[in-house]
């Protein structure tokens, strides 16, 4: 006598594996979507971080003194990103031809800061 189709015991193991699939897949869609936002974040707060360096490249060198400022706050997606500038002078050179630029750009997410920089040296030409 030959047997035909699945025991109750192979559907009902069948089952289990299929559910551990689907739950297994289920938790994956929240994690990718973390993970999206954060990138997008990351990404904007490196594109304002860049865009604030190249406003001061235009400056004249003369302009940039040394010291730190905060810029005003930028708010994208609902998200607000304060930037600040430092203005320094590179150990072992003269500030009068050379120095560095450093911005960080600091935003909140879900509670925890987050912060990015970015850095340059700058120089004039010596007379």
């Amino acid at each position: 006598m030959s047997r035909r189709g699945l025991s109750a015991l192979e559907s009902v193991v069948a089952f289990a594996l299929l559910a551990l699939v689907i739950v297994m897949l289920c938790t994956l869609y929240p994690m990718t979507g973390i993970s999206i936002e954060s990138s997008r974040q990351r990404l904007e707060a490196q594109s304002l971080a860049d865009s604030t360096l190249e406003q001061l490249r235009g400056q004249s060198f003369a302009a940039l003194g040394l010291g730190q400022r905060e810029l005003p706050a930028v708010t994208r997606h609902g998200l607000e990103y304060r930037r600040q500038v430092e203005v320094f002078s590179l150990s072992g050179r003269d500030s009068e031809y050379l120095r560095g630029l450093e911005v960080r750009v600091i935003w909140s997410w879900r509670g925890r800061p987050q912060q990015l920089s970015r850095e340059l040296w700058i120089s004039t030409v010596g007379r």
